[in-house]
C-alpha cells in the first residue's frame, strides 16, 4: 500500500511537471514578462535576490524590460513635456510650491520635514500632471496614491507571494490567494486613476495644461497614463537624500549660503532668474543627479 502511495505521488509530480514543461513551450511569450529564461518549475526565484537587489547593478537585473512600441510613444510624448519643462513653463508652479514648503518648514521648525519633502514632490508632480494642488499633504487623493505606491512596493517585492518561489502554482485555477489580492489592488489603481484623469480631463481642472491633457491630445483620450501617479517618487527620494546628505557633510552649507546672501541678499528667497549666477548651488543640484533612485 506503501509503495502504491508513493508511486501515485511521484507518478502526479511527473504529471504536474510535464504539464508544466508543455505549457511552458506553447504558451505565447506575448503573455509573459520580458525577462531571462527562468528554470523549470522554478522560474527565476534563484536569479533575483530577495533583498537589497539594489547593491550590485551590474548584475543583468535592469535588463527584465525590453523596448515597446508603448515605449517608443511615451518617450515621444515625454519628450515634448520636457521640452516645456526645459523652457521655463513649470517654473511658476515649482517657485509657488517652494515658498509654500519653506513656509511649512518654518511653522513646525523642520520636525515634519520628512512628511514636508514628500508633500512638496507630490504637489509639483500631481499639479502639473492631473491639475490635483496638495497644500497640505492630507489631500484624500493624495493619501491614497501614497497607499497605492506603498501597496505596489510590497506586491512587487520578490518575497511578496508563493508562486515568486514556486511558479508553476499558479496553474492552480479559480481565485487563488495572489490573484485576489492583484485584482484588489488594480481595482483600487484603476477607481484612483479615473478619478485623477476625470478631473484632467473634464473635470475642474480640464481648463488647465496638463500633462495628462497634453498626452490626451497626442492619444486616446482613454489612453492609460497612470504611471504618472507614480513619478514624484523620485523627486522624493532625491530630496530626501539631499537632506542626508546635509546632515552628513554639513561642511559646503555655509559656501552656498555666501553665493545666495551675495547674489539674492536677505529680502528675498532665489528664482530661476538667479540660477545662472549660483554656479556653486547649480553645482550641488546637479551632484545630487547620481543618487536618483535606479528606474
Amino acid at each position: 500500500m506503501d509503495g502504491f502511495s508513493l508511486q501515485s505521488v511521484l507518478t502526479a509530480i511527473a504529471l504536474l511537471g510535464g504539464i508544466y514543461l508543455l505549457r511552458s513551450r506553447t504558451a505565447s511569450r506575448s503573455r509573459r514578462p520580458p525577462g531571462p529564461p527562468g528554470l523549470p518549475l522554478l522560474g527565476n526565484v534563484l536569479q533575483v535576490p530577495a533583498k537589497r537587489y539594489h547593491v550590485d547593478p551590474a548584475q543583468a537585473y535592469w535588463g527584465f524590460y525590453k523596448q515597446t512600441e508603448t515605449h517608443f510613444i511615451g518617450r515621444k510624448l515625454t519628450t515634448g513635456l520636457m521640452a516645456a519643462v526645459r523652457a521655463g513653463e513649470t517654473e511658476p508652479l515649482q517657485q509657488f510650491e517652494a515658498l509654500l514648503n519653506m513656509t511649512h518648514l518654518l511653522d513646525d521648525g523642520g520636525k515634519n520635514w520628512f512628511h514636508h519633502m514628500g508633500r512638496v514632490s507630490a504637489s509639483m508632480v500631481l499639479a502639473a500632471a492631473f491639475g490635483l494642488h496638495c497644500p497640505t499633504g492630507q489631500e484624500p487623493d493624495l493619501k491614497e496614491v501614497m497607499a497605492c505606491l506603498a501597496e505596489l512596493v510590497t506586491l512587487s517585492s520578490p518575497s511578496a507571494s508563493i508562486i515568486n518561489v514556486l511558479p508553476f502554482l499558479d496553474m492552480i485555477p479559480g481565485p487563488m490567494p495572489w490573484r485576489k489580492r492583484a485584482q484588489t489592488y488594480r481595482k483600487r489603481e484603476d477607481a484612483l486613476y479615473d478619478r485623477l484623469i476625470t478631473r484632467a480631463l473634464s473635470g475642474e481642472a480640464s481648463g488647465m495644461s496638463t500633462w495628462a491633457a497634453a498626452f490626451a491630445s497626442e492619444d486616446k483620450p482613454e489612453g492609460d497614463q497612470r504611471q504618472l501617479m507614480n513619478m514624484f517618487t523620485l523627486t522624493a527620494g532625491a530630496m530626501h537624500t539631499f537632506i542626508l546628505a546635509c546632515i552628513l557633510y554639513p561642511e559646503w552649507i555655509p559656501s552656498a549660503q555666501r553665493e545666495i546672501d551675495a547674489v539674492v541678499g536677505e529680502d528675498r528667497l532665489p528664482s530661476f532668474k538667479d540660477r545662472p549666477r549660483l554656479p556653486f548651488v547649480e553645482a550641488i543640484v546637479r551632484g545630487m543627479y547620481p543618487s536618483l533612485p535606479a528606474t
